[in-house]
């Protein structure tokens, strides 16, 4: 069942698919002429639109900051009326001469002349309106004649001429204005003057409305804001449907003008609206209009003859549309004008894109900008003793400059501005002279000085063509020389304190003219401040002229050090108001105070926008919209790779570079002056290989390109060094005459190679490698300690950062045996006395420094040359007897120590010999027996004498019998023996008894040998027996 009912479905749907398309050529058509009728229907319903058929001339579309000069606002301002011509929608009777339109007087546009020149008759200016029953009329008049009579008449809708009903006359009569009044006529007291506009106000009320405070039927008038009135009406009226303005019949030959007429009940004019110029919509029709209007802002249309004048709109963005309909009721309207209002009215930057900076025109505190030509400049003082100081439009490519023309050597010019005391900071400026040979000078001084002679940090001057400068000893000249009629950038940093300024010591001051620096110099006063700046010529020269231009401070915030040596854009300017601040901001930034139109530094590429604003005296703020402009600076590029000075070696270098530029298009670089361009697509990348291999060794500029698709070139180069040379390496030391010992060496080399790389050396043919990075250095005391005794190559290698390969060697020798020292003299088994041993020693060290030796354990070191010597006697004899130890010292030249010593006896006491016997005074015939005893270890011989030594006896033992044939030969009588002995260090000891020798027969020997005189020898003999000590 389902599927039947599916199938008579598809049926239909099949029959319906078939009569669409049998019907569809006639639908088709059907449908076409019903969519023809329907449009052409909308198209009678709808008027026609043309915006091509109303033109707005102005407002333009641009920004006002004033009005329109000499066009206000009004009901008739006659803007659409040719020059000569009758006034439209105005009767005219010119009884006495003419009344017709005239351009402009006295700053009035577009005003209504009426000249009198008989005095039979007179003319009339007529306008009729819907009755008013109360309101204002209001307008402007002038006469060349101001003593002849002009008629200001309101009458009522009965009237059919000047004489008709109305309010009352009011008249300019002898050069006053009077009133009429329903008493009469009457003076005021405002006196007229010739060629003088007068703004009319004319307020009447017919009603008990009390129109602006008026009773019924009264009237008053307000000319130039002062009132007269309230007066009641000269006549019965209800209502005023007329204006006339009028001459005077019996006068002549003079002239009033009548402008900017105004009605209270016109809905587009409010009261006062005249008062002030406005803004003319002025538009040209291709139609014939049958009904005119305009809408500003969007608001409702107000309608209008033809041309008009706006009141001055409120600040802000506005536009304006002018509507129209002809005979036919065909509308039209025009494209909708757009402009804006504000009360400062941004000229210059424009809204366009600046490709360059603006000719002439330099950043500065103080560029003139505002200054008219052969003005003073605003904000400096000026004197002018021998000439003038004024403001020139354009010198040499520099625009708003200041000309000092010095024609008399009488005296001088000055230039001169004050600021707050600043103890740091610099002041920039540019120079010109027509003759540079004749003297200028530039002079800072603090906040004491009265004038050029004051207080300051050193005069600046121009002298003879060359610039010098004074300080605290004189004046000095420098090497820069002017030529005539060329700019000079001159820059003067000073500092009075202790802060080090751009590198200032305290009280000094340095001069920097086109990039050259001069100075330091010190101070030629004593000032803590520099608060003013004078330039001045010279009293003794004359006929000479110097330009000054963009003086900037750096204290200035809107200023930065160098923004006056490159143009810029200048910031200009008008405004509606007289300005007590004015200001800008540049794309948002913090406002930038500023005395009127300036030039500022040129802004990086882009779209920028800047807005002024501005405050009167009384406070009241303003601003201007926000101007837009693009800058399409030449490209920037930045080589960050390869640096500057940089080295490279057979391989050509990468290079990576960034470029600025919005409208970038194409980069290429050059390495041979532009011989051979490269081009490239990436900022990274490697300089051609073929180009490079085409240079030698030295220096190699690379100059990187770029343009933008507006045809600006920027380019920035790069100086690098191509070295194919090998590092080269001197050695200073060691040398190889050096020895060395168990400590490492020091090394001293120096390495020609400004691109280097890595630097090592080895110390056993390359197994091991020790790096360094300093030329100055100590051998690894590992490596060193690897080493035996023997020589040592050193071999130091360089590389530079592509691979080139420099080296060098020395051999040295490594001495790491001590000396050995053989002593061969003093013996150990010697025994010496009161004279110090000689020695003899051998040293085995073929590096030998340095020997000495000591007696004291090194208390006193006594150092010799000669391997054979004697010991230092006076050392010696600080030693008393007993063993010394002597040791000898040795080191080599590597400080190796060697030693050994020697111990020897030292004997300086002499021998004790006691005589035992015979004894004192003995009495005997026959040699005497002996018997003696001595005291001394080192015994070396003994002997006896009993001649006083003519005869020595030497004996060998103690005991013993005195020689018979000395005794036999002795004489009888006293008879001395002497015992002497000697040790083997030579000290010798004695001893002596005397004893009495008897003859054979019992007697003395010597006969009469008196007892007393052998008592005598006795006690002699008793005091000398002592022990006695002789050195050999």
């Amino acid at each position: 069942m389902l599927n039947k009912k599916k199938s008579a479905s598809y049926f239909v749907i099949f029959l319906i698919i078939i009569i669409s398309f049998m019907f569809y050529p006639i639908s088709s058509s059907i449908l076409a002429q019903f969519a023809g009728k329907q449009d052409r229907l909308i198209e009678s319903l709808d008027p026609k639109t043309n915006a091509n058929e109303i033109t707005v001339n102005t407002p333009e579309n641009k920004t006002y900051a004033a009005p329109m000069s000499g066009y206000y606002p009004s009901t008739y301002g006659f803007e659409s009326d040719n020059d000569g011509s009758d006034p439209a929608g105005w009767d005219v009777f010119e009884g006495a001469g003419y009344v017709n339109v005239k351009n402009e007087m006295f700053n009035h546009k577009k005003v209504i002349e009426m000249y009198d020149n008989t005095n039979a008759n007179h003319d009339e200016l007529h306008n009729s309106f819907t009755p008013q029953t109360y309101g204002t009329v209001e307008f402007w008049v002038l006469s060349d004649t101001a003593i002849r009579t002009f008629s200001t008449i309101l009458l009522d809708d009965t009237a059919t001429s000047v004489w008709g009903n109305g309010i009352g006359w009011l008249q300019v009569w002898g050069g006053t204005f009077r009133y009429e009044d329903s008493t009469g006529l009457h003076d005021t007291t405002k006196i007229l003057s010739d060629n003088t506009w007068y703004h009319v106000e004319i307020a009447f009320e017919c009603t008990t409305g009390s129109y602006r405070g008026l009773s019924q039927d009264t009237w008053r008038i307000v000319i130039d804001g002062e009132q007269f009135g309230d007066f009641t009406f000269s006549d019965n009226v209800d209502n005023v449907s007329q204006v006339y303005f009028a001459t005077r019949g019996a006068d002549n030959n003079y002239r009033y003008y009548v402008d900017a007429v105004g009605y209270s009940w016109d809905p587009a004019y409010s009261i006062d609206d005249n008062a002030q110029e406005g803004l003319m919509l002025s538009f040209e029709t291709g139609f014939t209009p049958d009904w005119l209007g305009f809408s500003l802002d969007g608001l409702t249309n107000q309608t209008i003859t033809g041309n008009t004048t706006l009141p001055f709109p409120s600040e802000g963005i506005h536009n304006i549309q002018v509507f129209g309909n002809d005979s036919l009721d065909a509308k039209f309207e025009s494209v909708i004008r757009y402009f804006s209002v504000y009360e400062i009215n941004i000229l210059t930057p424009k809204n366009e894109t600046y490709n360059t900076p603006m000719s002439g025109y330099y950043p500065s505190t103080y560029g003139f900008e505002s200054d008219n030509d052969g003005s003073d400049p605003a904000g400096w003082d000026v004197f002018e003793g021998a000439g003038y100081v004024n403001v020139k439009n354009e010198m040499f490519n520099h625009k708003k400059v200041i000309e000092m023309y010095d024609n008399t050597n009488a005296n001088h010019d000055e230039l001169h501005n004050s600021f707050t005391p600043q103890t740091y900071g610099t002041v920039e400026f540019w120079v010109l002279s027509d003759t540079a040979i004749r003297t200028f000078s530039t002079i800072l001084l603090d906040d004491t000085a009265t004038s050029v002679w004051g207080n300051g940090i050193g005069w600046l001057q121009v002298w003879g063509g060359t610039f010098r400068y004074e300080d605290s000893t004189g004046l000095h000249d420098t090497t820069k020389i002017l030529s005539d009629n060329t700019w000079y950038h001159v820059e003067i940093a000073f500092e009075c304190t202790t802060g080090s300024y751009r590198g200032l010591s305290q009280d000094t001051w340095r001069i920097v003219i086109d990039g050259e620096q001069f100075g330091d110099f010190t101070f030629s006063d004593n000032v803590d401040n520099v608060s003013q700046v004078y330039f001045a010529t010279r009293g003794a020269d004359n006929n000479y002229r110097y330009y000054v231009d963009a003086v900037g401070y750096s204290w200035d915030p809107a200023y930065s050090i160098d923004d006056n040596a490159q143009e810029g854009l200048m910031l200009s300017f008008e405004t509606g108001f007289t300005p007590d601040w004015l200001g800008f901001s540049l794309d948002g930034l913090t406002n930038q105070t500023i005395t009127g139109n300036t030039t500022l530094p040129f802004p990086s590429e882009g779209i920028h926008n800047i807005q002024v604003f501005g405050n009167d005296s009384l406070g009241n703020q303003y601003k201007s919209g926000l101007r837009y402009f693009e800058t399409n600076t030449q490209p920037l590029i930045e080589i960050n790779s390869p640096n500057a000075s940089a080295y490279f070696g057979a391989f050509a270098p990468n290079y990576d570079i960034s470029i600025i530029d919005s409208n970038l298009d194409s980069m290429w670089y050059t390495l041979d002056g532009g011989s051979t361009n490269v081009t490239f697509s990436n900022v990274i990348g490697a300089i051609d290989q073929i180009e490079w291999d085409k240079l030698g060794n030295g220096t190699v500029s690379i100059r990187f390109y770029a343009n933008d698709s507006w045809g600006l070139l920027g380019y920035t180069e790069v100086t690098i060094r191509k070295d194919l040379e090998i590092p080269l390496i001197t050695l200073n030391s060691p040398s190889s005459s050096d020895i060395f010992g168990v400590n490492a060496p020091g090394f001293n080399i120096t390495v020609n190679e400004l691109n280097l790389d890595t630097m090592w050396y080895t110390l056993d043919g390359g197994s091991t490698n020790i790096t360094f990075s300093n030329v100055i250095g100590a051998i690894d005391q590992i490596e060193w300690d690897k080493l035996g005794n023997g020589t040592v190559t050193i071999r130091f290698f360089a590389n530079d950062s592509w691979g080139l390969l420099g080296y060098t060697e020395v051999t040295l020798k490594k001495d790491i045996d001590i000396p050995i020292i053989i002593v061969n003299l003093p013996s150990s088994d010697k025994i010496y006395g009161a004279n110090a041993p000689g020695f003899n020693i051998s040293i085995n060290e073929p590096n030998l420094d340095k020997i000495w030796y000591t007696l004291d354990g090194g208390s006193t070191n006594i150092t010799f040359s000669n391997v054979i010597g004697t010991i230092d006697q006076t050392e010696w004899e600080k030693i008393g007897s007993g063993t010394i130890n002597i040791r000898f010292y040795a080191t080599d030249t590597s400080g190796l120590l060697g030693y050994t010593e020697k111990t020897v006896e030292k004997d300086i006491e002499n021998p004790i010999i006691t005589i035992t016997s015979p004894t004192f005074n003995d009495e005997l015939i026959h040699p005497p027996a002996y018997s003696i005893s001595i005291d001394e270890s080192n015994l070396e011989s003994i002997w006896y004498t009993i001649d006083n030594g003519l005869t020595n006896t030497t004996i060998t033992d103690t005991i013993g019998i005195i020689d018979e044939a000395l005794w036999n030969a002795a004489q009888g009588g006293a008879v001395t023996i002497s015992f002497y002995t000697r040790d083997v260090a030579g000290n010798i000891g004695y001893a002596s008894v005397i004893i009495v020798k008897l003859t054979p027969s019992g007697g003395p020997a010597i006969p009469g040998f008196d007892i007393l005189i052998i008592l005598s020898i006795f006690s002699a003999a008793s005091v000398f027996y002592i022990k006695r000590r002789f050195k050999n």
